[in-house]
């Protein structure tokens, strides 16, 4: 071999021995964090409720966290310097209805509603004597009053949700009378979280798990705690007219936490005003119809009494307002006998209608 092609694979072995050791030294800074592939922490404001995020952005919001290190990383390593836990905008418009897939709850007694992943989780309906046998007790108004020297408040509803693979009970709500129309510090003094608990305490103890927290759930303002009880229990109070509304959420159960699910849940709760039997519906853009009739299931047409649209603004003021899809709602009167829950579940399987909703809309309009 002559000195000329030694040269050239002298050359040749040495930028073989320099890539590998560059490509090396890259491996070895990714591995530890010194060069991170990762996305950078978000710059978006973040929100502490769902609720405040989706009103302030118009977007859908998702809960980020990042509580995951490994054994040579430390925490600001893999998260980022300046991450901050909790509720931030996603890509995806507030319109796009993330709730569609779940499951409506209405109650026209107390007039009100919540969604939940019917996938996940049964509602079912709940009264004291099956709370009294769930918590290993005969008669918990009569443990109230022996233990307090007065009587309890008067139930008036309740229901839970329950995982249908557990059977663990996620969420409980109760409905108390309030004929004094007490506010919820004054209710808090007198009842404490009864049913789920109550008893003797410090004054230190009372104050210190005494709900603070103010909450605001669809226009509505309440007050929660979170209370260790065999694992972390978020308790919500609301205050309508002369009644008071009591949530219990099972914030750790089965080993897992919770919150992110029970807070999406949470933040679906509304009051209404049902004064007639009627759902609102907004057809998917580009569908083509004579009338909307044509566009409703067969099978759901019999229990309809009247469709007519939501909006009766007129093509000019459509236009001006840039909101054309408003020609796209329609409200649907249903007969007096048919269950609105059922009608908009079974309304929702249709291919041509994009949102329905119990009326009266929400505002701003999803």
């Amino acid at each position: 071999m002559n000195r000329k092609l030694k040269g050239v694979v002298h050359l040749f072995l040495i930028i073989v021995v320099v890539i590998i050791g560059i490509g090396g030294l890259l491996y070895f800074s990714w591995q530890k964090g010194i060069i991170k592939t990762g996305s950078p922490p978000t710059s978006s404001p973040v929100y502490s409720s769902q609720e405040d995020c989706e009103q302030k952005t118009g977007m859908t919001c998702a809960f980020q966290n990042c509580d995951y290190t490994t054994k040579d990383k430390s925490i600001e390593e893999v998260c980022g310097k300046d991450f901050k836990k909790g509720w931030v905008p996603t890509e995806n418009d507030i319109q796009q209805h993330e709730f569609a897939n779940w499951k409506t709850y209405t109650n026209k007694e107390f007039n009100f509603n919540l969604k939940y992943p019917k996938e996940i989780y049964n509602l079912e309906l709940d009264t004291f004597p099956e709370f009294s046998k769930r918590n290993n007790t005969e008669n918990i108004r009569k443990d109230f009053t022996e233990f307090m020297y007065y009587d309890p408040p008067n139930e008036k509803f309740g229901f839970y949700l329950k995982d249908k693979k557990t059977a663990t009970l996620i969420l409980e709500l109760w409905i108390f009378s309030n004929p004094d129309t007490l506010s919820i510090d004054t209710w808090y003094e007198k009842y404490k979280y009864y049913p789920h608990y109550f008893g003797d305490a410090t004054q230190e103890t009372v104050n210190q798990e005494r709900p603070k927290n103010d909450i605001l759930l669809n226009g509505i303002t309440g007050k929660y705690a979170i209370v260790s009880l065999m694992g972390n229990h978020k308790f919500v109070y609301l205050k309508r007219d002369n009644l008071i509304y009591l949530m219990n959420l099972a914030i750790d159960s089965d080993g897992k936490n919770n919150t992110e699910i029970l807070d999406q849940i949470l933040s679906t709760f509304k009051f209404i005003e049902v004064s007639e039997n009627n759902v609102d519906i907004k057809f998917k853009e580009g569908v083509k119809f004579e009338t909307p009739e044509n566009l409703i299931p067969q099978k759901l047409r019999d229990s309809i009494t009247n469709i007519k649209p939501l909006f009766t603004l007129s093509e000019a003021e459509t236009d001006k307002l840039n909101a054309k899809n408003l020609k796209l709602w329609y409200r649907v009167e249903l007969k007096k006998d048919i269950d609105p829950d059922n009608f908009i579940d079974e309304l929702k399987l249709s291919s041509n209608i994009e949102i329905v909703e119990l009326a009266p809309l929400p505002q701003p309009l999803p």
